[in-house]
C-alpha cells in the first residue's frame, strides 16, 4: 500500500507553517533598571547585609 501525498495539501501546510512558525521573540520589553553604588556590600550571596530600603526590580 503506498501513501500518496496530494500536492495542494502540501502547499496549504506550508503555506500554514510559513504564516504561523515565524514569529521573533521580543528579548526587550523597554524597561529600565538604575544601579547605584552602595557601600558595604560582599558579594557572597548572604543578603542580610543589604539595606532594608533598596528598590527591587
Amino acid at each position: 500500500m503506498v501513501c500518496r501525498i496530494d500536492p495542494l495539501r502540501m502547499i496549504i501546510l506550508g503555506l500554514i507553517l510559513l504564516l504561523i512558525l515565524p514569529y521573533s521573540a521580543h528579548a526587550h520589553n523597554g524597561a529600565v533598571a538604575i544601579a547605584v553604588p552602595v557601600q558595604g556590600i560582599a558579594i557572597d550571596g548572604d543578603l542580610s547585609d543589604w539595606p532594608g530600603g533598596m528598590e527591587k526590580y
